[in-house]
């Protein structure tokens, strides 16, 4: 992970109600780059890094919710308005070139929630729960917080 990620992420914090921290000190611990099935791309317009996102792609084996279709899950998107919106865009074309069957995302920020409708992602109901302590209800707002599949055990139904 390069510097990039930390003024990407100092960009995408300042409209966050509640995240997780996205930056080269955390990083390597949610992506540790294998190139095997958790994959990230950055998103880059004029030569200026704008943000990046992130997929998991998993070949599914007798799945009770997926059988045996290949699923790509965008974990993170994390980066400017525009980058965001690029890259709630760009991972249908990843995911493509990985031979996944569905590509599915579970995003709480109303930002990447938009972006998603625009580009023309479907809306469907979801099984994670984002649960937070009673001291937390005063500072979380959905539709200001980033709470991803990344966090927790958000993916455990989603490595195969």
């Amino acid at each position: 992970w390069w510097s990039s990620a930390d003024a990407v992420w100092e960009t995408f914090h300042s409209n966050l109600s509640l995240g997780v921290v996205r930056t080269t000190g955390t990083l390597p611990f949610f992506y540790p780059i294998d190139g095997e099935r958790l994959r990230c791309w950055w998103l880059v317009r004029n030569e200026k890094i704008e943000g990046w996102f992130g997929l998991l792609i998993t070949p599914m084996k007798n799945n009770s919710y997926f059988g045996d279709l290949v699923v790509a899950t965008l974990t993170d998107c994390v980066g400017t308005a525009v980058g965001v919106r690029a890259g709630i865009a760009l991972p249908a074309t990843q995911a493509r070139a990985s031979n996944a069957d569905l590509l599915i995302t579970n995003q709480q920020h109303r930002l990447l929630q938009d972006a998603c409708t625009a580009a023309g992602w479907r809306n469907a109901s979801s099984n994670f729960l984002v649960a937070t302590s009673p001291a937390m209800k005063d500072v979380f707002r959905p539709e200001t917080a980033y709470v991803t599949r990344r966090h927790g055990d958000g993916l455990t139904n989603l490595r195969g």
